[in-house]
């Protein structure tokens, strides 16, 4: 793991990362951790630590960099590696003349909101920078901004578009991404996640208060669907189905779900926690059943599926981007924006303990092959071997 004598240094730069929580925050606290060992790694992004001890990390973090600072972190990297293609590191690398890879993990390189997500509402958008329908982008993104914002965000998807020839890899978190990317060469990598110490969740409908425990974890934001997650408990509500719903996560969106949850007489069942991590978010999902991720965008991957998965909890999500091949057969694939079909999805559950059991032991198992940290990291030292030896 040398380079002319000396370990090979990475430059690992993130838009968002902890005490944010996420999963491009922790695929970067993963990649950084996992690989601090066999390379010298650097974190900079611009969120600050508000509070967070980067001291007992394995790896410098550096924190709201401005333009010079990040300028000398990149000239002493021998690679730059990108959450994302972030426009100021990508400008300074290739003037330094160092190696980039873009890892991408949303669609910041084909759309100005990175969504896909076309606005007013909530329409699945069909492509319409890479098919040179620029109105339709600008439009799009004043709707939810403003069009001095539209046009700013537009001229920096260009700039990122065109740069992104320059980087010496490209990896996409699933196939869909890849294939929504448009880039000649692009390689895969999985999520991959620590092995899970915790039991799977045995649920029998005989238990002592016979519930079955639904459980979102995410940002509270429109995309993400818990509103049509809401209106499907509603359904199962008023037809007396025992159960729970668990949702964990804050954001914008907050408020709006709490008084729809309110709305709907849901509030003896449906629990607001506000954001988790660490140990605090484990305790939290020990005894839930079922993870429920009803989005509307075309999500990457689904880190939240992922490691529900590798705990033995069984997911229902909605058949759209990144998550219908990571859940695959091992749990339920609903309808998008379709609050009935959820709830059908989520009734079955409800009236049959055994589908839940097979199904935790197919995520489980699917996990153990699939989505490992080991894996993960192997293929990412690999590319960064590749790219610094080129």
């Amino acid at each position: 793991m040398s380079q002319a004598g000396r370990r090979i240094r990475v430059l690992v730069c993130t838009h968002s990362f902890a005490p944010h929580v996420g999963g491009a925050e922790t695929l970067v606290m993963l990649l950084a951790s996992g690989l601090s060992d066999a390379f010298d790694v650097t974190v900079t992004t611009p969120t600050l630590a508000a509070g967070h001890d980067d001291s007992q990390l394995r790896f410098p973090v550096v924190r709201h960099p401005g333009t010079i600072a990040l300028w000398k972190a990149v000239r002493a990297a021998d690679i730059v590696h990108l959450a994302g293609p972030l426009l100021r590191p990508m400008l300074l690398a290739r003037v330094a003349r160092v190696p980039v890879v873009i890892e991408h993990h949303a669609y910041q390189a084909l759309c100005l909101n990175g969504l896909l997500l076309q606005a007013p509402g909530r329409r699945r958008c069909v492509g319409h920078f890479l098919g040179r329908r620029y109105h339709t982008c600008l439009r799009c993104r004043a709707a939810t901004s403003t069009w001095r914002e539209a046009f700013r965000a537009f001229l920096g998807t260009v700039w990122r578009r065109r740069l992104l020839d320059r980087a010496r890899a490209h990896v996409a978190v699933s196939h869909h991404v890849a294939g929504r990317l448009q880039l000649p060469i692009v390689e895969v990598i999985p999520h991959g996640v620590p092995a899970s110490k915790h039991a799977k969740v045995g649920w029998s409908a005989d238990a002592a208060d016979g519930s079955l425990r639904f459980v979102f974890v995410g940002r509270l934001v429109c995309e993400k669907g818990v509103d049509i997650l809401l209106k499907a408990a509603a359904t199962l509500h008023d037809e007396g189905k025992l159960f729970t719903v668990r949702i964990i996560g804050d954001g914008p969106e907050r408020g709006r779900l709490e008084a729809l949850a309110t709305q709907l007489a849901l509030r003896s069942v449906v629990e607001f926690t506000g954001t988790r991590s660490g140990p605090d978010l484990g305790r939290l999902l020990d005894g839930m059943h079922v993870l429920v991720m009803p989005s509307v965008w075309e999500e990457a991957a689904g880190f939240s599926a992922i490691e529900a998965m590798s705990r033995g909890t069984p997911v229902i999500a909605s058949a759209v981007g990144g998550l219908t091949e990571i859940v695959g057969d091992t749990g339920i694939l609903v309808t998008p924006d379709d609050p009935g079909h959820l709830a059908n999805a989520m009734r079955d559950l409800c009236d049959n303990p055994a589908r839940v059991a097979m199904l935790s032991s197919r995520a489980s198992a699917r996990a153990a092959r699939d989505f490992t940290i080991e894996a993960m990291l192997n293929a990412h030292r690999q590319v960064w071997q590749r790219v610094a030896l080129t």
